[in-house]
């Protein structure tokens, strides 16, 4: 157990200062540029950025003290303005990446791990456009409303107009029309595409759960690497890491008392697909990756017999994710990795 907490603290360690900044620059609300260093962050970036320049230490910049910011050779970001009909048209002010910038600009953000889009219409309004909102049921809880804002937009461009009802979420998709867009409303104006650059979302997740059954107990102690392709699936995740799990069960038999304990380190490599995009996320997964195992049986009158083993593990489960904030969550998790594992459940930290 010490051995796995210091590969645990190593790893954590290692994984945290691989988040390194990028070089960019900040636009201050007086119209200043700044240039420096700006932490990556794909879902925090619509809130606020970690700014480091000159030597000095990182420093929280938002919509209070700058309009927009942007990584060298990548992503920009402008501070966007707009109602929320899904929150009583409230209006809300925040940071959005450029997709395509021209007659009409084309923002998107992320916000409670789903992909929001902003639109600048011809009066300059900005529109919000969302998928449909589903439930863990699958029932829908809002109806998506981004098909039906395109074809408001395309009046009088016949052919997007009627393309607009059959177009896909993702933003390759959205942006393509947007550009096609622009230059049906206004041929000669500028049409600046940005929506190739997508950044992959990089999460490090700390989790403990177990479980007590009585004198029998198990609990495990996890940190991976999320990574999240919004190209691919924002649902659909690529996770490795570091795992440990323990379990100790104490059973009467005919001679005394048998004692199982059971340890498994491993370092799995798994994909997870996430069936919803909302609070509560139940989610499957499959993977393999090296592991360890030392099982320990005292069988009181037979004696103690140990048993070692280190190789290739296939590893698969299910389980639900719910979050509380955007860096909390309680995670369910039932697994098999070299044997079937009780069910534990249990807290994570999502940096």
């Amino acid at each position: 157990m010490r051995c796995f907490l210091a590969l645990l603290f190593c790893l954590n360690a290692y994984l945290l200062n691989a988040q390194t900044s990028k070089k960019g620059n900040v636009i201050t609300s007086s119209g200043d540029t700044l240039r420096g260093n700006i932490k990556e962050d794909s879902e925090g970036l619509a809130t606020r950025v970690y700014f480091s320049a000159g030597g000095q230490g990182e420093r929280l910049m938002d919509k209070s003290s700058i309009t927009g910011f942007g990584f060298e050779g990548g992503a920009r970001y402008s501070l966007v303005q707009f109602v929320d009909p899904l929150e009583g048209f409230e209006k809300k002010q925040l940071f959005a990446r450029w997709l395509v910038r021209g007659y009409h600009d084309f923002f998107t953000f992320w916000k409670q791990s789903r992909k929001w889009y902003v639109a600048r219409g011809s009066n300059d309004s900005m529109y919000l456009l969302y998928d449909n909102i589903t439930l863990p049921s699958g029932a829908i809880l809002d109806q998506d409303n981004y098909r039906n804002t395109l074809s408001f937009f395309a009046v009088g461009c016949s052919d997007l107009q009627s393309k607009a009802q059959v177009l896909n979420y993702p933003e390759a998709s959205l942006g393509s029309f947007f550009s096609s867009l622009n230059r049906c409303k206004q041929p000669s104006s500028v049409n600046a595409v940005f929506y190739n650059e997508l950044p992959v979302s990089k999460k490090i997740i700390i989790y403990g759960a177990g479980l007590p059954m009585g004198r029998n107990y198990t609990y495990t102690g996890q940190v991976f690497l999320r990574l999240v392709s919004p190209d691919i699936s924002s649902q659909t995740s690529l996770n490795v890491g570091l795992g440990y799990w323990y379990l100790y069960e104490r059973e009467k038999i005919t001679n005394g008392e048998k004692i199982h304990k059971l340890q498994i380190i491993s370092i799995p490599v798994t994909i997870q697909y996430n069936f919803t995009r909302g609070v509560v996320q139940p989610y499957v997964y499959g993977g393999v990756g090296p592991a360890y195992k030392n099982e320990q049986t005292d069988a009181s009158f037979f004696g103690v017999l140990v048993e070692k083993e280190i190789g290739a593990s296939f590893t698969a489960g299910i389980g639900i994710e719910g979050y509380i904030n955007q860096h909390w969550l309680i995670r369910a998790d039932l697994r098999y990795e070299l044997i079937f594992h009780y069910p534990v459940i249990g807290i994570a930290y999502r940096f």
